[in-house]
């Protein structure tokens, strides 16, 4: 079944003599339940359809279709709503909030999810569900610490809880193992596909050619 749907996506940077086109009338499917690995060289574009797709990149042309609604034409309100409430973006760089704890990083998700909500969630379940979360991706000892006090592989554990905590069905992953060791890039990749099985869709940018076997298919970009 259709997850996400990309129309003739034509992505350019820079003007005139100094334009380079990343994407041009790229077309792809992604069905749901699949697990997706994006290759390609550095400019390529593989970032770039996250972003699409995530309503962070605008100046394109073409269309993006989630869920077989179109989101190209949504203003920013309608894209932070699908942002919130149908998928996570997991970064090479973790991007948490150094000056919260690691349980607020993962509360905040959950806050953000619930301006959307007709039927609010607690602060009482926001702290529960985190904390569950947490403790499910071996992180019970750490969630009154500091992002600082963690090790790569916990960080990017507690960006994977982001995603989780607030149930969605699309996991967008923009080279998450980068920066690890090839150790706990195994932990990770295991940690995706075991969320895979479970009826995820995982859409992952990646360089590594050693974790290219967990995906169901490849996205080479050339």
């Amino acid at each position: 079944m259709e997850c996400i749907r990309l129309e003739e996506i034509t992505k350019k940077y820079g003007k005139d003599k100094n334009t380079v086109t990343v994407l041009d009338k790229f077309n792809y499917t992604f069905e749901k339940g699949k697990f997706y690995m994006i290759r390609g060289a550095s400019g390529s574009g593989k970032t770039t359809i996250l972003n699409i797709i995530n309503g962070l990149d605008e100046e394109y042309t073409g269309t993006c279709y989630i869920n077989n609604e179109n989101v190209t034409n949504k203003n920013e309100k309608g894209k932070a709503k699908i942002r919130a409430l149908d998928m996570g973006y997991i970064h090479q760089e973790y991007l948490l909030l150094e000056d919260l704890s690691v349980l607020e990083n993962v509360k905040i998700r959950l806050k953000c999810k619930n301006k959307y909500l007709k039927e609010k969630i607690t602060s009482k379940s926001i702290k529960e569900k985190s904390i569950k979360v947490l403790e499910s991706l071996g992180l019970k000892d750490h969630i009154n610490k500091s992002p600082k006090e963690l090790s790569g592989g916990q960080k990017q554990r507690v960006a994977i809880g982001r995603c989780l905590v607030s149930d969605v069905e699309i996991i967008l992953a923009d080279e998450p193992t980068g920066a690890l060791d090839s150790k706990i890039t195994i932990e990770i990749m295991d940690l995706l596909k075991g969320l895979n099985k479970e009826g995820k869709t995982i859409i992952m940018v990646t360089h590594d050619i050693s974790i290219l076997d967990y995906a169901d298919e490849i996205i080479n970009l050339i």
